[in-house]
């Protein structure tokens, strides 16, 4: 016998005051599944009228830029003194060694605009190893492992949809090294897409809801119930670096980076790079009525963002938001959970209108619309910046450590695999130069990150020139160049 019945369920929603966003879920079926059932006894119908009403109904045009100023104690990592920056990294490995650093990869997302249908970190942008994202992120760390001479927790937020095949695809592939007693895998959570008609939920199928994942700040509710924090705080690790799996440049717990923010005792840490101009579709770090925020390039007015600073002439709003952020496990437990987790506001939540497939009757499929049929909400990762007290900002060149891997082809600008497979190739060549090199040729330029973190360690170390394409790796514990 069912556990929950189909009687208590319409009884649910024939009751309930927010009737009219839910169609007859019956229809297509004379026995709705038990796990049909499990989902819709799952969906809070007040609170996502609540959504509905308070989040898209009553949302309000672009935001003021009178609230608005710039942050200001932004470290520049290409101005700084080499002094400090030696500092910095060596507190940041220090930290690395006593266990107190963790990495956490966001890789929810699948694909799909790459024509790619898998999780994305498992999409190959074609450098000369053929590595997976997946796979130079994880090598990245498997270096600074060798650094610190110590294992180090990492993290890995995926979606319900992609959880599965991510976890197979490391167990595959041997963790590419790292121990994994040190990798732990967890998933954010689902929201019911609301349709364009006053907020009807939507069918996917006859026995499924329309969902989608509940954006990047769905990480903190989901470390809050899925045991991050607590796993955290029991091996007594006390920042967490978060980075994007699209982005094929980030260095996962760059050392000067963490180190920083340990050395300031950031409550929250934050890279971000100089806009490229005022129209990037890029948020700007700012902060909003004194406290830190991210203005969102879609919410704010053109106004604001040509806005330029009177002495220097340049855009007064410059720090890009690049989505690579530290916390401390102090603030993610004493004022993300109450604030943010524990009074999930609706002002929290963030309006996308997508194409949302939905169950066609008479092709029996689910059909996906050439017009924006629904709405998704979101919730966003920099949402939680108004509760730091100190935000610990470094300026970064994009052409070290910010090349996401979003759309199939572009032109140069527009975040594409060729696009970060150019940047990542100019990179490492130019630190084959700084090392007294010459690189013949112009093909893809790769050095593994078993041989190089950050470009150092490479001087004296390759007879004559480098012949490009190459990839500079480890054989037999000796760097050697490989043509390709």
């Amino acid at each position: 016998m069912s556990s929950i019945t189909e009687s208590k369920i319409q009884e649910k929603f024939s009751t309930d005051a927010v009737t009219s966003r839910w169609g007859n879920v019956f229809q297509y079926q004379a026995a709705p599944s038990e796990e049909f059932l499990q989902e819709l006894a799952s969906v809070d119908l007040d609170r996502q009228s609540e959504l509905y009403e308070k989040v898209i109904r009553n949302a309000g045009g672009p935001l003021n830029a009178g609230a608005f100023e710039p942050v200001s104690g932004v470290a520049d990592y290409a101005t700084m003194e080499d002094g400090l920056k030696q500092e910095y990294e060596t507190a940041g490995l220090k930290a690395m060694a006593d266990g107190r650093l963790a990495l956490l990869i966001l890789a929810g997302g699948a694909g799909t605009r790459l024509g790619f249908d898998h999780p994305k970190g498992l999409y190959n942008i074609e450098l000369p190893s053929g590595r997976s994202l997946f796979e130079l992120h994880c090598k990245r760390l498997l270096k600074l492992e060798q650094i610190s001479k110590r294992r180090i927790q990492l993290y890995i937020m995926t979606s319900p949809a992609n959880n599965q095949e991510t976890e197979d695809f490391f167990v595959a592939n041997n963790y590419f090294g790292l121990s994994s007693d040190h990798v732990m895998f967890f998933s954010q959570s689902m929201l019911p897409c609301f349709d364009n008609d006053e907020g009807k939920l939507m069918l996917e199928t006859p026995t499924h809801l329309a969902m989608a994942a509940d954006g990047n700040g769905g990480i903190y509710p989901a470390m809050h119930s899925k045991g991050v924090l607590t796993h955290m705080e029991t091996n007594h690790i006390d920042y967490v670096h978060t980075i994007c799996i699209d982005n094929a440049l980030v260095l996962g717990l760059d050392p000067t980076f963490m180190g920083m923010v340990v050395s300031q005792n950031a409550e929250v840490g934050s890279l971000v790079v100089p806009k490229r101009d005022w129209q990037e579709k890029i948020g700007m770090l700012v902060k909003k009525d004194g406290k830190y925020s991210v203005a969102e390039y879609s919410d704010v007015s053109d106004d604001m963002k040509q806005e330029k600073d009177t002495a220097t002439g340049a855009l007064k709003f410059l720090a890009g938001n690049i989505c690579i952020h530290a916390y401390s496990l102090d603030f993610l437990k004493n004022k993300v959970v109450p604030n943010y987790v524990q009074q999930i506001n609706p002002a929290f939540f963030h309006i996308a209108k997508k194409q949302i497939p939905v169950w066609n009757v008479a092709e029996k499929t689910a059909v996906k619309p050439m017009d924006k049929n629904g709405i998704k909400l979101e919730m966003f990762i920099f949402d939680v910046f108004e509760f730091a007290d100190n935000m610990a900002v470094m300026q970064v060149d994009r052409a070290e450590q910010f090349s996401p891997v979003k759309n199939k082809s572009g032109d140069g600008v527009n975040d594409s695999p060729a696009t970060a497979r150019d940047m990542f190739s100019n990179l490492h060549r130019s630190w084959l130069e700084k090392a007294g090199y010459t690189v013949v040729g112009d093909g893809v330029v790769e050095i593994d990150p078993e041989v190089s973190f950050r470009g150092e360690g490479l001087a004296g170390q390759i007879e004559g020139d480098i012949v490009a394409p190459c990839r500079v790796g480890l054989v037999d514990g000796k760097i050697v160049c490989n043509g390709v």
